[in-house]
């Protein structure tokens, strides 16, 4: 699980969604998304190496602090 740790809008997904043809698997530190807030970008990264299950956000999304953002398994 990936959450942010400040309120903002996603303006960016790096990552694919589940449901793809292909399983988008990621590493441990791989940009997963960018938010922005206040005119500053944060990006949002990998804490584990595993494969994206569930994408909770989407682009223009408003998210708040401890939002759960992208959920990854091993």
């Amino acid at each position: 699980m990936q959450s942010t740790i400040a309120s903002g809008c996603v303006i960016g997904i790096m990552c694919r969604t589940p449901g793809h043809h292909d399983v988008h698997s990621v590493e441990r530190g791989s940009k997963l998304l960018t938010i922005e807030a206040m005119k500053m970008q944060s990006n949002i990264y990998a804490p584990i190496t595993g494969r994206v299950s569930k994408l909770l956000v989407a682009p223009g999304q408003h998210v708040e602090a401890k939002d759960l953002l992208v959920m990854i398994v091993p």
